[in-house]
C-alpha cells in the first residue's frame, strides 16, 4: 500500500487480485490492473511514474496509475517475487532484488534500471543473498515469506538486502558483503534475526531499520553494525494451547519457532 506523495486521498494497493486505487482515501476502490502483485512504488520527484512487481513481471505507469506498461527488457525471470527499490538521489534508478535460487551460490539477481524503469540489466546473480549461508554458498530461500531492499538516499551505489540474512553492495549491486547472520552460534559478522519483512530509512538522519520475525534491529551505518531495540521484550506466537479438564493447572501450547511450553499455574 502506497500515499501519493502529495495527494493524501489517492493511494494504491497491490493484492492478488491486482492492483487497486483510490481517489478519496479508500471509500471506494477500483482496478487498475489485473494480475497478482508483491511489491509497489512511486518514483521520486515524479508521483506520475508508478512501478508494480509480480512474481517474473514488471509494470510501468507513466500517467499515475491509468495505463500500464509491461517492461519485460532485462527483468528477471522464474522468480516467485520481485522487491523494488529507489534512491532519491538518482530518481531515474529503479533496482530489483529477485529469488529464488537456481543452484548453489546463485539467486535471481540484483537487476538496475537507469531510465525509469524502461529496461533492466543484471548487476549480479551470485552468491545466494538469499540463503543461511554466511558465504552464500547454499540453494537455500524463503522467497515468498521474507524478501525486503532498501537503497540509501544520499548514495545510490550502496544497497542492503535481506532475507534470512542482510547483504550490503556499495557499488551498485556488482559485489556483495554480508552484513547480519541468522546463527547466534559462532557469529562474527552481526546479527539480526532471521525472516526479514522490511528494510527502511529514516529520510531525517539515515537510520536504517530491519524488521524481522525476531524484532526491530537498527544500524546507524548502513548494516556494518546493529542494535537490537526489542530485546527484553516478551512476546511469542502462539500456534495453539491446550488444557484438560482433569486439571485446571495444565496448560500446554506450541509457538512460531520457539518450542512448546507448559504451564502448571502460579503467575
Amino acid at each position: 500500500l502506497v500515499m501519493h506523495p502529495t495527494i493524501s486521498s489517492m493511494l494504491f494497493a497491490v493484492t492478488n487480485d491486482g492492483v487497486y486505487k483510490t481517489t478519496n482515501s479508500g471509500t471506494t476502490w477500483s482496478q487498475v490492473l489485473a494480475g497478482s502483485y508483491k511489491d509497489i512504488e512511486f518514483k521520486p520527484g515524479d508521483p506520475d511514474y508508478i512501478y508494480v512487481s509480480g512474481t517474473s513481471t514488471f509494470y510501468r505507469s507513466t500517467d499515475t496509475g491509468e495505463n500500464w506498461t509491461n517492461i519485460t527488457t532485462g527483468v528477471p525471470s522464474g522468480c516467485t517475487r520481485i522487491a523494488i527499490a529507489f534512491s532519491e538521489e538518482r530518481p531515474t534508478y529503479v533496482y530489483l532484488f529477485a529469488g529464488p535460487p537456481t543452484g548453489v551460490g546463485s539467486f535471481k539477481g540484483l537487476h538496475l534500471s537507469t531510465n525509469s524503469g524502461g529496461s533492466f540489466l543484471a548487476r549480479s546473480t551470485t552468491p545466494n543473498l538469499l540463503g543461511y549461508s554466511s558465504t552464500g554458498n547454499d540453494d537455500s530461500h524463503q522467497t515468498t515469506y521474507d524478501l525486503a531492499m532498501a537503497v540509501s538516499q544520499t548514495a545510490s551505489e550502496n544497497i542492503i538486502v535481506g532475507g534470512i540474512n542482510t547483504w550490503t553492495s556499495s557499488n551498485w549491486g556488482i559485489n556483495w558483503t554480508i552484513s547480519s547472520w541468522w546463527d547466534t552460534r559462532g557469529n562474527t559478522i552481526g546479527y539480526t534475526h532471521a525472516d526479514i519483512h522490511d528494510l527502511a530509512i529514516n529520510p531525517l538522519n539515515d537510520y536504517l531499520y530491519c524488521c524481522s520475525d525476531g524484532g526491530v534491529f537498527r544500524s546507524t551505518n548502513f548494516g556494518s553494525t546493529w542494535v537490537d531495540l526489542t530485546s527484553g521484550i516478551a512476546n511469542t506466537q502462539w500456534y495453539r494451547i491446550a488444557g484438560t479438564n482433569s486439571n485446571s493447572n495444565l496448560l500446554i501450547g506450541g509457538t512460531q519457532d520457539n518450542g512448546s511450553n507448559k504451564w502448571t499455574g502460579g503467575a
